[in-house]
């Protein structure tokens, strides 16, 4: 088969041109029809939402003026605060650290009958403590440095060396963190 093409350049770009614009016409309009029928389909929701929400929003305001509506408003502000009220304790208690294990961890560990503790303190936000004790002989101050050591609930335990300095009367202090 033979093909003959006779049209001048001219004439070929024309062509060209006018088939990408009547495919440009075409799209649009398509578009437009789409866009029309969406916008008519949201238009005729929202009115019926609203024809069927307008006589319920009237109800419910008839009812918030009767006195069972305000009882349990009442009731559901009671709620909220005792709701407020118990996530608070919650929360206290939870940052709450029992210190009296802690406290009877540390006496066990100083338990000797030639030693006793003069102050400790207890720093509840680093989880730190420090002790101060007096102790006859310096075995006694090992020994409680061991006992410490030796508890899972003690760690970093520091010892200053003035504590292992004199053999008798020694003046004891560790510093550690509690787990």
């Amino acid at each position: 088969m033979i093909k003959l093409n006779l049209l001048p350049p001219i004439e070929k770009n024309n062509y060209k041109t006018e088939i990408m614009r009547r495919f440009v016409i075409f799209f649009g309009i398509g578009i437009f029809i789409i866009t029309t029928i969406f916008i008519g389909l949201l238009a005729f929701n929202y009115l019926f939402l609203y024809l069927q929400l307008s006589p319920e929003m009237k109800s419910l305001e008839a009812e918030k003026t009767t006195e069972k509506y305000k009882k349990v408003e009442e009731l559901e502000n009671q709620i909220k605060d005792t709701n407020k009220k118990i996530g608070l304790i919650l929360t206290i208690k939870n940052q709450v650290v029992p210190t009296f294990p802690i406290i009877e961890k540390i006496s066990k560990a100083a338990n000797e009958k030639d030693s006793y503790l003069k102050s400790f303190v207890i720093d509840r936000e680093n989880s730190t403590a420090s002790i101060k004790g007096f102790a006859l002989e310096r075995d006694h101050v090992v020994k409680i440095q061991d006992n410490l050591r030796n508890d899972q609930q003690f760690s970093d335990i520091n010892a200053p060396y003035s504590n292992f300095l004199k053999q008798r009367n020694v003046d004891f202090l560790f510093d550690f963190k509690i787990q």
